[in-house]
């Protein structure tokens, strides 16, 4: 079994109350574009606010314990 694991680096602070950023949502490009790459949605837990970043893709093999 594959599973697939999505790498992101540190979340970004609110702008508006600089509180960290949680990912909300992961949109990936559309295949017609050809790029390797993911719109992410970051939301405040604290105001409310919303950021959306496009990131290239990466991924990290999953860790197998015990064997």
């Amino acid at each position: 079994m594959i599973t697939e694991y999505k790498i992101f680096p540190e979340t970004p602070l609110c702008p508006n109350c600089e509180n960290a950023m949680s990912v909300s949502d992961v949109i990936p490009t559309m295949p017609t574009t050809g790029l390797d790459q993911d719109e992410v949605i970051y939301e405040c837990r604290k105001c409310g606010a919303e950021m959306k970043q496009i990131l290239d893709r990466q991924r990290a093999e999953p860790i197998i314990l015990g064997q």
